[in-house]
């Protein structure tokens, strides 16, 4: 991944693949609203995004990923999803608490930490459930 890419750069990333997905196409409205800032920010952002070659963005057009950007995107995406599911999964965070904190967390988390936490959470979920019940009784103090 892009080593360049900002905390606020990736969270761009993030929404503009998640739009793509869920409507084939990102506008700049769209990613204001999801980002909650204003279009004249989306833009400017945009354009730092498009001079890294990770989107392509004209004004008053679409804005689409590039291959370097989708590559650079689905691993902001991987790191976020398995950071969700070691917290919701693993540590039994609620959901929404797990989320915030994965968006925080994928920004810094390196990928030997990120590999080690997708293995111990494949190894817990391939073992019985057990584990995972005994910890929940032991979080609840009834161990």
């Amino acid at each position: 991944m892009d080593k360049s890419l900002t905390a606020v750069l990736e969270d761009y990333m993030e929404v503009i693949f998640n739009l793509i997905e869920d409507n084939y196409v990102a506008r700049v409205k769209e990613i204001a609203d999801r980002m909650n800032v204003k279009m004249p920010t989306v833009t400017s952002t945009l354009k730092k995004l498009s001079k890294m070659n990770l989107i392509n963005y004209d004004p008053y057009s679409v804005v689409t990923l590039t291959p370097k950007g989708r590559k650079a995107a689905k691993q902001i995406i991987f790191k976020h999803e398995t950071l969700m599911n070691f917290f919701h999964n693993i540590l039994l965070v609620p959901k929404n608490t797990a989320y915030e904190n994965a968006c925080k967390f994928e920004h810094s988390v390196d990928n030997i930490l990120l590999e080690k936490l997708e293995l111990f959470t494949n190894f817990i979920n391939e073992q019985n459930s057990l584990f995972i019940k005994n910890f929940e009784k032991y979080c609840n103090g009834q161990s």
